[in-house]
């Protein structure tokens, strides 16, 4: 038992034990074999020593050159990331997605910024798009992450928020969080975690350690983890309204698409998120994840999130 879920650690022969790196990079494992594998043969690239620590709900063997959990295929994106935080003792945590792929001076780049900062207690990465080919992926990589496409900026800055992918934290201060509130652990780290770190220092942002997302979507499951999350997040915040607030709070959601365009298409277009002709074909699904979103958050604050986190990745 690792946090009081079951998991089953990597046994002699597959995978390997934690060496004396001081940074560790935490993958929560819940998608394709070749998105994984790609991962970590980046993380094996890196100019400096990392202990790599996979947890896995898809119930494939373990990898060799990776310390493994394997855990229940409902356990959350975010109680993965909780189970190997515990695993490991590195002085640096670095949590990264099983669709990424970072570039070799990823990590180094990441600690040397907190190391920089004595007031910093987390550090993240700009992110872009590895999967520019096809017009959902595209489209989908906006919805969540055109705020965060590489700005031009060189300096390192402090931010108030972070990404959930690429991002770098002090393990003293993120297992002071998980000593004082273990349960936002449980949950998008997000909404809780870090509001919680951000009270213990500041947070940087470094332009030079950008990170490929690579996730291939297509439109079915594009729409549906669009929904799963913002009726995930609706969910959470609605809770505890009455009722009357919690159907105000659904019939406002239709105004989610004029609150969130603006948001996602500013940077990506000042930021080339997408470039010339691809925009007569970005658009439509846009549109369509858009108004999914607004689905997603009427459900959510009227109904409450159900389970929606254990299906989201």
């Amino acid at each position: 038992m690792v946090g009081g879920v079951a998991v089953q650690h990597a046994g002699p022969g597959a995978g390997r034990p934690l060496t004396s790196a001081s940074a560790a990079v935490l993958v929560a494992a819940v998608g394709p074999d070749a998105g994984l594998g790609a991962l970590l043969a980046a993380l094996q690239s890196q100019d400096v020593p990392v202990d790599v620590v996979v947890a896995d709900r898809t119930g494939r063997p373990p990898r060799d050159g990776v310390v493994t959990l394997s855990a229940d295929p409902r356990t959350s994106v975010y109680t993965l990331r909780r189970l190997a935080l515990q695993a490991c003792d590195a002085r640096y945590v670095l949590v990264t997605e099983d669709h990424c792929l970072p570039p070799p001076h990823w990590a180094r780049t990441l600690i040397a910024a907190l190391e920089a900062d004595p007031g910093a207690v987390a550090a993240a990465g700009p992110v872009h798009d590895g999967r520019p080919e096809a017009a959902w992926d595209r489209a989908s990589f906006l919805v969540d992450y055109a705020p965060l496409l590489p700005d031009g900026t060189a300096r390192v800055r402090a931010v108030d928020s972070l990404p959930g992918m690429n991002t770098i934290y002090l393990r003293e201060h993120l297992t002071g969080v998980l000593d004082e509130a273990p349960d936002l652990f449980d949950d998008l780290w997000e909404l809780g975690v870090h509001r919680r770190l951000a009270a213990r220092g500041r947070f940087l942002c470094v332009p030079g350690a950008d990170i490929a997302h690579c996730k291939r979507w297509g439109a079915a499951h594009a729409i549906a983890q669009r929904f799963l999350q913002s009726r995930h997040v609706a969910g959470r915040r609605a809770a505890g309204l009455p009722l009357a607030g919690r159907i105000a709070w659904s019939v406002a959601a239709a105004g989610v698409p004029a609150l969130i365009l603006p948001r996602v298409l500013g940077p990506a277009v000042s930021r080339g998120g997408v470039r010339g002709s691809r925009w007569l074909t970005t658009l439509p699904p846009l549109a369509a994840l858009v108004g999914v979103w607004a689905a997603g958050e009427a459900v959510g604050a009227l109904l409450g999130p159900g389970t929606a986190l254990e299906r989201v990745e």
